[in-house]
């Protein structure tokens, strides 16, 4: 129980405020509404948003589970994993939660057909990488040492390798 509770303060604190609250916020400031489709391309825009959508949503989900099961922890900050998680997603991009979360915001302008959420999806990748690289690299390189450094020296940070990390530490799960 407590650890569902972790995780959705977690969840409601970050993800859905991203993806959620932020792009409604943007949606009241600029006066946008939801408009039917006018043509090919748009429908197009739609199909793909539709896909970018279930891509990020999925690649999150998957990637939250292995923090709670593997990593025994949570998203946040101040709850993080407590092994360092090196399976599933993780063995193919660093940030999957990020690049989810980045998926997600796309899949809402192109659904939504709003540039507004592009920009919005773009700021939020290049917080993100300054955050991970300023604040978290360090921080997962000063708690799991060698098997942090190994599986960063072998995994893309945000593009995913085609081929799976094969992990042979120990300490990493």
């Amino acid at each position: 129980m407590v650890m569902a509770l972790r995780q959705l303060l977690a969840v409601v604190a970050l993800p859905v405020t991203v993806t959620i609250v932020v792009p409604f916020w943007l949606r009241r400031r600029y006066g946008l509404v939801a408009q039917l489709p006018e043509g090919a391309l748009e429908w197009a825009a739609i199909a793909a948003g539709m896909v970018a959508l279930g891509i990020g949503l999925t690649l999150f989900a998957a990637s939250l589970a292995r923090f709670i099961v593997q990593g025994k922890g949570t998203l946040a900050p101040w709850d993080p994993p407590r092994r360092l998680v090196v399976v599933g997603v993780y063995r193919h991009v660093r940030n999957p939660m990020y690049v989810a979360t980045a998926a997600v915001i796309v899949g809402e302008g192109l659904l939504l057909r709003r540039p507004i959420l592009l920009l919005a999806a773009a700021v939020y990748l290049t917080a993100m990488a300054v955050l991970h690289q300023r604040y978290e690299a360090p921080l997962l390189a000063r708690r799991f040492g060698p098997a942090y450094d190994a599986y960063r020296d072998a995994v893309p940070g945000w593009l995913p390798r085609l081929t799976p990390y094969r992990n042979s530490d120990r300490q990493a799960c």
